[in-house]
Formats: C-alpha cells, sequence, structure tokens
C-alpha cells in the first residue's frame, strides 16, 4: 500500500527557508531527482540557498547538466509559489504544515473543523481554544506565531 511507504518520510516544513541539506536530500528524492540530490547534499545546499538557485548556479558550481536544468528550475519555482500561496493550501497542506512542528497531536480537530490555509490564515486565539480545543498556552502561542510567519510570507508572495 501507498499508506506504509508515506510514514517512512520525513516531514518537510512548508517553510523551505528553514530546511537543513537533509531536507533539501529528501524533497529531491520525493521529487525523482535522485540523480543530483547526493551532489547537493555534499555541497551543503538548504533550504535557503535552494530558493536562490539559477542556471549557472546549476550547471556550472552543482555540475547539472543543462537538459535537467529547467525542469530542477520549475520544481523549486513550484516550491516557491506553494509556500508563499498559503490561501492555496488543502487541509492536508495545513495538517502537514501542524505536525511539521511537532503538534500532530491536534490535527483531527484542524480536519474536522476543514482547515484549508486560507482559513488557517485567519484563525486567532479564541478559535484555537473554543473551536480547536487547543487548551494548553504555550502550543496556542506557538501556532499564533507560526500563523503570524505565514501572514507575513503571503503579503510578500502577494506584493513581489
Amino acid at each position: 500500500g501507498d499508506e506504509g511507504r508515506r510514514s517512512s518520510h520525513v516531514m518537510l516544513h512548508p517553510d523551505v527557508s528553514r530546511w537543513d541539506s537533509t531536507q533539501v536530500y529528501q524533497w529531491m528524492l520525493d521529487r525523482n531527482l535522485t540523480g543530483f540530490a547526493q551532489k547537493f547534499r555534499e555541497n551543503e545546499i538548504t533550504g535557503k540557498i535552494l530558493l536562490r538557485l539559477n542556471s549557472k548556479i546549476l550547471t556550472e558550481d552543482l555540475g547539472v547538466p543543462e537538459t535537467f536544468e529547467a525542469a530542477i528550475l520549475d520544481e523549486i519555482s513550484a516550491l516557491y509559489n506553494k509556500m508563499s500561496n498559503v490561501e492555496s493550501w488543502t487541509e492536508k497542506d495545513v495538517c502537514d504544515w501542524i505536525s511539521s512542528f511537532g503538534l500532530q497531536e491536534h490535527v483531527e480537530q484542524f480536519q474536522y473543523h476543514n482547515v484549508t490555509g486560507s482559513l488557517l490564515l485567519h484563525l486567532t486565539n479564541e478559535d484555537l481554544l473554543d473551536d480547536l480545543k487547543i487548551q494548553k498556552f504555550g502550543q496556542r502561542e506557538r501556532l499564533l506565531e507560526e500563523i503570524e510567519g505565514l501572514r507575513r510570507a503571503s503579503a510578500r508572495g502577494r506584493a513581489g
């Protein structure tokens, strides 16, 4: 089945700029860019660096053949768009996002309330406490802080 294989996946944080080289490596394997994953890991390509890669760096510094360069840049571009377009996140994306910083225990509540990206951006402390039943103050604060980060990223995405 597909389920067993997916659970072995590293949970990738939706904010790519926080990835370390291992997470970049994992992403490359997921995107069938296996041939280059090792090269990226050896060069310690982190999420921040990944988002800044261009044709010249790929071909000259990382030795990517020109035939693959466009495919890799397309994947990076899709990654960037998804990251900055929180409004388009599905319920699954939101649940992955929550899990990425250790709040898996609340995934069911978020699913139950059909929380998508656009809804996520508007959640308040009251919503988290009353509707999503997140009782622990620290967890609510953490979520609100993360949501605020998404709002800023989302605003930047729209601006630029």
